[in-house]
C-alpha cells in the first residue's frame, strides 16, 4: 500500500488504526504526566475493537480525571506538537524509563543486545514504541476518551468507533475472557514481556509451561462437562486463522471420551461446493470465504438424518480437483455419539438453521494474548496468530513469510466478515493463546522474517514484528508438550494437524 507525505494515512486518506493508536496513547502519556507526574502510569491492556482499553495506574479513571486529560491532551493536538523519533543509547533510554517510573520498560530494555534504541518525543516527553507514530499530534485531532468497566477507551471518529453505545456492538464475551486471561497472567506473574524474560533467565519457565497446559487442559474439561450435562450432540466449533482449531478440536473429544462420549470430528469444508457452484470475487476468482461456498442444504439434510437414527456417507472434499467426493465412510449417531464440526462458519446461524437449538453447543476459539511488551506496548493478538501462521506455512506448505504477509490482510478481511459478526453466539470460548509463545515463535519465525529484503512491499511489516520478537529471549522447544496448541505451529505434535 502506497502511502503519501504522512506516514500512516494512505493515498485514499485511509488511516492505519494501529499508527492512530500509538500516536493517541503517546499524547496521553504526556498529559497524564504532565497533569500527575511520574505517580500516574498509563497501562495499555488491549486492543478493543477501534479502541485500546486502558487503565490508569494510581488513580481512578472517573468521569471528571477523564474530561482533565481529555482536555490536556488537546492542548497538544490543538498545538501541532510535533513528534519525532531519534536514536539513543540503550543505557540513556533505560535511564529515561527509571526517571518517570517505568520500571517495566526499563526491565524490558535491559534484555536488548543493541546499544541504541529509538525513542518518540513529543515535547519533553520521550518513550519508546514498537511501530511507527504520526509525526504530529494533531493527526489525532478526532480522539476520543470513553469511561469504560474500570479503565477508558481511547479511540478516534476515523476509526468508527465514536460513541459509548458502539461498546455494545463489540464482543462482550470476549472482552470478559480477555479480563480473565489478564487476571490469571497477574495471578501466576507472567503478563509482561520483561516477566517472561525474567523467568526463562532464571529457569522457572518450565513451571510456567506446566501452569499454562493445566490451565488449557481444564478449560477443556470445563466444556466437555457442560456438553455432556446438556445431552448435546452437535458441538460447532469456529475461530480465526490460526487459534488452534485442530488441536484444540481433538483435546476436546480427548475430554468427552474421558466422559464416557464417543467423539466425532469433521470438518465443514468437506461440505464445500465443486468449483462449478462456487460464489465468485470481484476479479473472478471462487470466494472460498463465503457462507455461499458451503453446501448448508446439505448439510443440514445430513445432520437431521443422524438426529433421527439413518445412518449417512460423509462427504470428502478433493481440494486439488476442487470437488466433493464420497469415498464409503458412513456414521450414525448412538446414544453415547457427539459431532465435533469445525469450520469458519459454524457459528453463523445460517450454517446450522435446521439443527434444533437443544442439540448445540457453539465453541469459538480465540488467542487473546495475555502478554504486553511494556506497560504502553500491548501485543497484538492478530500479530502472534500471524506469527504462528508464518510459521506453519513455511513448514507446511512450503510459503515464504512474504508470502503469507501478502495475504493477510485479505484472511483478515474474510475474519471480519464472515466469523467475528457471530463470535458471542457462542456457547463457550476457548483462549489458545500461551504466556510464553512468543519466546517459542521468535525461534522459528525470526529467521524467515530477517529473509524478507527492503525491496519486498512486506519488509515494514516484518520488520515491526522483528522488533517485537527481538526484546524477548529465546526459551527451548523440549519441555513444551506434544499435546500444545504451539505444536500445531512450530511441530511436533501427537496429534495429526495436517
Amino acid at each position: 500500500m502506497k502511502k503519501n507525505a504522512s506516514f500512516g494515512i494512505d493515498e485514499t486518506g485511509k488511516i492505519d488504526s494501529k499508527v492512530y493508536l500509538r500516536t493517541a496513547v503517546l499524547v496521553l502519556m504526556k498529559a497524564v504526566n504532565d497533569l500527575y507526574g511520574k505517580e500516574v502510569m498509563v497501562n495499555v491492556e488491549f486492543k478493543y475493537g477501534g479502541a485500546y482499553y486502558i487503565k490508569l495506574g494510581g488513580i481512578e479513571a472517573t468521569a471528571d480525571v477523564i474530561k482533565v486529560i481529555s482536555g490536556k491532551m488537546r492542548e497538544s493536538v490543538d498545538a501541532a506538537l510535533p513528534i519525532t523519533r531519534k536514536k539513543v543509547s540503550t543505557k540513556e533510554a533505560i535511564e529515561t524509563a527509571l526517571s518517570k517510573n517505568d520500571f517495566r520498560e526499563a526491565e524490558l530494555l535491559s534484555y536488548r543486545i543493541s546499544n541504541e534504541t529509538e525513542i518518540y518525543c513529543i515535547g519533553d516527553y520521550s518513550t519508546m514504541f514498537i511501530g511507527e507514530l504520526f509525526d504530529s499530534a494533531d493527526k489525532i485531532r478526532d480522539f476520543k476518551l470513553i469511561r469504560s468497566e474500570k479503565g477508558l477507551l481511547i479511540t478516534g471518529e476515523s476509526l468508527r468507533f465514536v460513541e459509548e453505545n458502539d461498546i455494545k456492538a463489540l464482543s462482550r464475551k470476549l472482552f470478559e475472557l480477555q479480563n480473565v486471561t489478564e487476571k490469571w497472567a497477574d495471578y501466576i506473574g507472567i503478563d509482561s514481556v520483561p516477566d517472561l524474560n525474567r523467568a526463562i533467565a532464571d529457569g522457572t519457565i518450565n513451571d510456567v509451561v506446566l501452569m499454562q497446559e493445566a490451565f488449557y487442559e481444564k478449560k477443556m474439561g470445563d466444556a466437555a462437562h457442560e456438553i455432556v450435562y446438556n445431552k448435546k450432540k452437535f458441538v460447532l466449533l469456529a475461530g480465526p486463522s490460526s487459534s488452534g482449531k485442530t488441536t484444540t478440536s481433538y483435546r476436546l473429544a480427548i475430554q468427552l471420551r474421558a466422559l464416557g462420549r464417543e467423539p466425532l470430528i469433521i470438518s465443514a469444508d468437506d461440505y464445500f461446493f465443486g468449483i462449478d457452484k462456487r460464489p465468485l470475487l470481484p476479479d473472478g476468482t471462487p470466494d472460498l470465504e463465503s457462507i455461499r461456498a458451503v453446501d448448508t442444504e446439505l448439510f443440514n439434510s445430513d445432520m437431521i438424518k443422524l438426529l433421527n437414527g439413518e445412518e449417512i456417507e460423509l462427504p470428502t472434499f478433493n481440494f486439488k480437483k476442487s470437488q466433493r467426493e464420497y469415498h464409503g465412510k458412513k456414521i450414525s449417531l448412538g446414544e453415547r455419539t457427539v459431532l465435533i464440526i469445525e469450520g469458519i462458519h459454524c457459528l453463523n446461524p445460517e450454517f446450522s438453521v435446521k439443527i434444533p437449538d437443544e442439540s448445540k453447543f457453539f465453541v469459538y476459539i480465540s488467542a487473546l494474548t495475555p502478554l504486553c511488551i511494556d506497560d504502553h506496548n500491548p501485543m497484538a493478538t492478530s500479530d502472534c496468530r500471524l506469527l504462528r501462521r508464518i510459521i506453519r506455512d513455511n513448514r507446511t506448505r512450503g510459503y515464504s513469510a512474504e508470502d503469507t504477509l501478502s495475504k493477510w490482510s485479505d484472511v483478515r478481511k474474510g475474519e471480519t466478515e464472515n466469523i467475528f459478526p457471530y463470535q458471542d453466539n457462542a456457547d463457550y470460548i476457548f483462549n489458545s493463546a500461551l504466556v510464553y509463545e512468543l519466546a517459542v515463535l521468535k525461534l522459528f519465525a525470526a529467521p524467515l522474517l530477517f529473509g524478507i529484503g527492503e525491496a519486498s512491499p512486506q519488509y515494514g511489516e516484518a520488520r515491526r514484528l522483528l522488533r517485537c520478537l527481538e526484546l524477548v529471549l529465546p526459551m527451548s522447544t523440549e519441555i513444551i508438550p506434544k499435546t500444545s496448541v504451539i505444536r500445531e505451529f512450530i511441530g511436533g505434535s501427537c496429534i495429526d494437524v495436517t
